[in-house]
């Protein structure tokens, strides 16, 4: 039996197929989208955004996974360990002077108790929240929306990998401006979450035979 968030989702890429003929054929070879909600706290589907800010998947992965270790596996990352941890221990795993600050800025947030958002929570109040956080920015935040979450009319306008499958998609001369992405996104409301995850399977792979 499908739970509530992918029949959701399966609703969704229905509206996307009939609405959008690109959008069908992307569906059809592409698959469904993973972006179900990871079984992770909050504090550490952000911890995951940050370490991914501004990286390759393949390199943040790679940091990623040596963080895991360091907290020998665990299914999530503790706020008041973290907190805990020497600065020089956490840059051994590759994470970067500056990403070290943000993930203990993050993790005072969570531990004094200034966090209070839940699957109650908006849009907005989700952002007004997190956006006080130094280090977590509308990039971070977008992320969490759509993989922790599950918002699915989420679109991260500036992420690279969304401009890039935009410029291929549309075949485009260069990379869109924001108001171009504005103006080509909105025809995926309100999946644009959804949509996302093609642009990034674009950008990373390419374009199917039927869509050059």
């Amino acid at each position: 039996m499908l739970g509530k968030t992918n029949e959701k989702i399966l609703i969704g890429l229905e509206v996307l197929a009939s609405q959008d003929p690109k959008m069908a054929t992307l569906i059809q070879f592409y698959g469904n989208p993973q972006i179900n909600p990871k079984p992770e706290s909050y504090f550490s589907s952000l911890v995951r955004s940050v370490v991914y800010q501004q990286l390759s998947g393949r390199s943040a992965s790679a940091i990623y996974k040596r963080l895991k270790q360091l907290y020998f596996e665990k299914p999530d990352f503790e706020p008041e360990e973290i907190f805990q941890t020497d600065d020089s221990v956490l840059k051994r795993v590759g994470l970067s002077g500056r990403k070290v600050a943000y993930i203990k800025e993050l993790a005072w947030h969570f531990l004094s108790g200034k966090i209070n958002i839940g699957n109650h929570s908006n849009e907005t109040e989700i952002r007004n929240t997190l956006i006080a956080i130094k280090g977590v920015g509308p990039w971070t935040i977008d992320m969490f929306l759509i993989f922790k979450m599950c918002r699915l009319d989420i679109f991260p306008d500036s992420d690279l990998g969304v401009k890039k499958g935009l410029q291929i998609l549309f075949q485009l001369d260069s990379i869109p401006t924001k108001e171009k992405i504005a103006k080509l996104s909105n025809q995926w409301r309100p999946y644009r979450s959804l949509a996302t995850w093609y642009l990034w399977k674009i950008a990373d792979y390419g374009l199917p035979k039927d869509l050059h």
